[in-house]
């Protein structure tokens, strides 16, 4: 029988239940390195102890506890010690910010409406950021609330914590911080006066805020039953593939976001007991230095990243990435030509998966062996959905496209004070996810679009999904999303927003080639090719932090360009 069985449901209460059983099996195994330091399995308890109290002493029961900082050993401290003081935790989204933590001096940032939002939403009683958000994040709040700084030097190696002040200031992330503010070490420092709480597996764990793509984020309210439950299913589908206390995990996904903080940071520390190697932002030779270095097996990424490793093809080959047994892409469909490439390079094929921040957030995922993951006339095969999960899909056309529901012990209590959203998307256990797609005999789900990206024309639905995989065959275009305008002779037109490989010197010659292009494959019908075609330098502002596209800016940009001519 496989390790993992030791895993029973009936054994879980909470995540700090789950966490407490690791450290008893493995108290002196490493759980975190960041940058060459170690912390055990041991150390980790003790010092998520420390703050358990601290949160403890500090707020009352039913309050609501912010983290907002880069993925370094101080997020996991923080969110373990709040939910083992039985309170709920708030990861904050500040990737909004980070196009200007790279371009500018911190004196010249200013909050975005994204963050701003999510915090007057939550209003945390405690905040834990980090020291180089704390100047931008303050103004913003206005009700009572204890704001704990931490630095990312606090765990570094000791040589690297002597050099890191100087690398701040260089990149204008030098702080000032009123010394009436506590300071994180001193949270460490504190003395475990209060008694650790286990929450039942009801209790509301964290608010995960989502709708980035689609409108106003809203805070999901997920239960540690549904943490837990989902960390057990996607062991369960993996079966003894992996080894207990044997992987090693890249932690790059910012673990603010519901993907790279279950596929990441708690699959690795509660569910395989493994060792988790922190970055605190992606860097292509960064991260192929760190898989050779510390012999990652498992590497959760997005299509953006695997895109930016293939690009350093060279140094791929030059580099032992032979560890490699698991790389999984989520957040939306991989590109097939970046997944062969990928496998060609390493040996290692790239599995796929399919969830939201409301389902906590597995759904689905393929495996190596899956035969038709690639894309189809009918959708993209996102894998086999997860044992005691139902999928169903509603108003199923003729081809049984439809929007998908899903109903498990994974899914949401509801969205945070927003009853009446909740009632839109929620009903008896059911969750309406906004997506179009189908199951097969075998309870394979695909994917087939988003509903909002549903082109309507002449009365025919066009997928933009199904437009968009044609385009990422042909050799002009190194990026392609597809968008539906209002067009008042067919209710909607087709635009393709592209990014070329090389800038065209002759934007209408180029234009007619993508068209004509799209016009001779097969698969593709009439109404299916794009009216227009609009070019971009790249399309990077209009995603989301994990590189999923918003195709409401995206639209506005390609509408804005149109009537400029441009």
């Amino acid at each position: 029988m496989a390790e993992y069985r030791w895993l029973k449901p009936k054994n879980i209460r909470s995540i700090p239940t789950l966490l407490r059983m690791m450290v008893e099996r493995q108290p002196k195994k490493t759980a975190l390195i960041y940058f060459g330091r170690k912390i055990s399995y041991g150390d980790l308890w003790h010092s998520v102890s420390r703050v358990a109290s601290y949160v403890c002493g500090t707020t009352k029961e039913g309050e609501l506890v912010g983290l907002c900082m880069p993925n370094i050993p101080q997020f996991p401290l923080c969110y373990y010690g709040a939910l083992l003081a039985g309170r709920t935790v708030v990861p904050i989204n500040f990737i909004s910010l980070a196009n200007d933590l790279r371009t500018k001096n911190l004196r010249d940032i200013r909050i975005t409406p994204e963050i701003a939002a999510q915090l007057a939403d939550a209003r945390p009683s405690i905040l834990f950021v980090a020291d180089f958000l704390y100047p931008v994040l303050r103004p913003a709040i206005t009700w009572p609330c204890r704001i704990v700084v931490t630095s990312p030097a606090e765990f570094l190696p000791f040589f690297l914590r002597l050099l890191y002040p100087l690398k701040a200031w260089w990149d204008g992330r030098t702080a000032t911080i009123p010394k009436t503010v506590t300071r994180f070490p001193a949270v460490l420092r504190g003395m475990n006066t209060s008694p650790l709480m286990y929450p039942s597996p009801e209790s509301i764990a964290q608010l995960q805020y989502t709708g980035g793509t689609t409108g106003t984020p809203k805070g999901a309210m997920l239960s540690h039953r549904n943490l837990v439950t989902n960390l057990l299913q996607a062991r369960e589908q993996l079966g003894g593939s992996l080894r207990d206390g044997a992987e090693v995990v890249l932690g790059v996904l910012p673990f603010f976001h519901i993907y790279g903080m279950t596929v990441a940071m708690n699959f690795t520390l509660l569910s395989v007991g493994g060792t988790l190697v922190l970055i605190p932002a992606f860097e292509a030779k960064q991260v192929i230095r760190s898989i050779e270095r510390h012999r990652v097996t498992v590497f959760p990424g997005v299509n953006r990243l695997y895109h930016a490793l293939v690009a350093h093809e060279k140094m791929m080959r030059t580099h032992d990435l032979s560890s490699l047994k698991l790389c999984v892409c989520g957040a939306g469909p991989i590109d097939p030509r970046i997944c062969e490439k990928f496998a060609e390079i390493t040996g290692t094929a790239i599995v796929e998966g399919y969830g939201l921040s409301e389902t906590s957030p597995i759904i689905s995922f393929t495996m190596p062996t899956d035969a038709g993951r690639i894309p189809s006339a009918r959708g993209t095969l996102v894998g086999t959905v997860l044992p005691r999960t139902q999928v169903k899909i509603l108003d199923p056309g003729p081809d049984d496209i439809g929007e998908i529901a899903v109903r498990g012990p994974q899914v949401m209590q509801g969205y945070y004070r927003k009853p009446e959203e909740t009632a839109e998307v929620l009903a008896d256990g059911w969750f309406r996810t906004g997506d179009l797609g189908y199951v097969d005999k075998g309870n394979r789900l695909y994917f087939v679009d988003r509903a909002k990206d549903l082109v309507k024309c002449r009365g025919e639905n066009i997928y933009a999904s199904h437009v968009e995989r044609h385009l990422a065959e042909c050799a002009l275009i190194r990026e392609a999303f597809v968008v539906g305008v209002p067009d008042a002779k067919d209710g909607e037109s087709v635009i393709a927003c592209v990014v070329p490989w090389e800038t065209p010197t002759d934007a209408a010659a180029f234009e007619r080639e993508v068209i004509q292009f799209l016009r001779e494959k097969s698969g593709v019908a009439p109404l299916q090719v794009p009216k227009r075609v609009v070019c971009f330098a790249s399309l990077d502002e209009y995603k989301n932090p994990i590189g999923k596209i918003l195709k409401r800016h995206l639209k506005t940009a390609a509408l804005e360009r149109l009537r400029n001519g441009s």
